[in-house]
């Protein structure tokens, strides 16, 4: 990405998002409204347009700074007259810690991931709403391995691992609706950390063990919103760690 990104999105994230959004109250029975068609600053657009073509939505996602837990998130996608706002300024959660710099995400260190990942696929209790993304149903025997010694470290399972691993099918409602951020994938470096996702929050303002949470009615939204042949993928962390990481 071009050095243009810095000067960017220090104008959205100082500008438009310089404090943490509020959230807005919401029900699960709130039906989404649509995305909005609003054209972007026309740097972004100039900026969008050195992703790869294949590339055609992307979600920023920021706190203000490191050890902040709350922030926003920003979705793009592209269209025939470019690049379009199509979520704005919603409230997030991250990790206790709040982020991590880029490279510096461990195993269990309640801090989430900077970087630039791919997304999907989705995954849920149910899949009773409509996605484009492949969409993994959670069960009773569902697991995500989270133990450095596995052959399937940071890989879902059908059985529990001997070490660490996280229930995918919980008894709460935080699972209900998720999204697999492929960060530490392919290959998964041991101790680098695992089950980063995109999910519903416990409450408004309620920190994250490291992934990004947010309210139901907007997971749901951005569900149905992505589209797989899309090639979805997220750039999140501080706002100076995401100029940086732009920049590069």
């Amino acid at each position: 990405m071009k050095q243009l990104f810095p000067l960017l999105l220090l104008s959205l994230l100082l500008g438009c998002a310089q404090n943490a959004p509020t959230e807005q109250a919401t029900t699960e029975t709130d039906k989404p409204q649509a995305p909005t068609q609003a054209p972007l600053h026309p740097v972004f657009d100039q900026v969008l347009a050195d992703l790869p073509e294949e590339c055609g939505q992307v979600i920023l996602s920021y706190a203000p700074d490191y050890g902040e837990t709350e922030g926003a998130l920003f979705a793009f996608g592209r269209t025939d007259q470019g690049w379009r706002m199509a979520m704005d300024s919603i409230p997030v959660n991250v990790g206790k810690h709040g982020f991590a710099p880029a490279g510096e995400k461990r195993e269990g260190d309640g801090r989430t991931p900077s970087g630039f990942f791919a997304l999907g696929p989705a995954f849920g209790y149910l899949k009773d709403i409509d996605c484009a993304l492949p969409f993994a149903v959670m069960v009773g025997n569902s697991y995500w391995d989270s133990d450095s010694k596995s052959p399937t470290y940071n890989q879902l399972v059908a059985e529990p691992p001997q070490g660490d691993y996280e229930e995918m099918r919980r008894d709460d409602h935080l699972y209900k609706y998720g999204l697999v951020v492929q960060y530490n994938m392919d290959p998964a470096v041991p101790e680098m950390g695992s089950a980063i996702f995109l999910h519903i929050e416990r409450r408004p303002g309620a920190y994250t063990a490291g992934c990004v949470s947010m309210s139901e009615a907007n997971m749901v939204k951005l569900l149905q919103w992505l589209e797989a042949e899309e090639l979805p993928h997220i750039l999140m962390g501080t706002r100076g760690e995401v100029a940086r990481l732009a920049a590069q």
